[in-house]
């Protein structure tokens, strides 16, 4: 199983509720909260595609409200070589 469908399952998401939660304007606060609260004291793995047309700069406001409270991993860095530049980041909770 890819790695971005195991991260929308462990969130309880489908692939397209979670398309259309990242198309949402303003929502990084929430989603942030959201996210955080169903990890607790659990890794948070987040797949990224920056610089998805219609999303600019979504995954990258994500990431970084996640690392104002959890260290941030890279564990794939965005290839600009490949056409959606699939990065994975790991988000381990503090209290680990």
């Amino acid at each position: 199983m890819d790695a971005q469908r195991v991260v929308h399952r462990a969130v309880g998401k489908t692939e397209q509720h979670a398309a259309a939660l990242r198309r949402e304007a303003g929502s990084v606060p929430r989603r942030h909260d959201e996210v955080v609260a169903r990890a607790g004291p659990g890794t948070i793995w987040y797949v990224t595609g920056p610089g998805y047309p219609n999303h600019h700069g979504a995954c990258e406001a994500i990431s970084a409200r996640l690392a104002e409270t959890r260290p941030r991993t890279e564990r794939v860095v965005p290839n600009e070589d490949y056409f959606e530049k699939p990065g994975l980041q790991q988000f381990v909770s503090p209290a680990q």
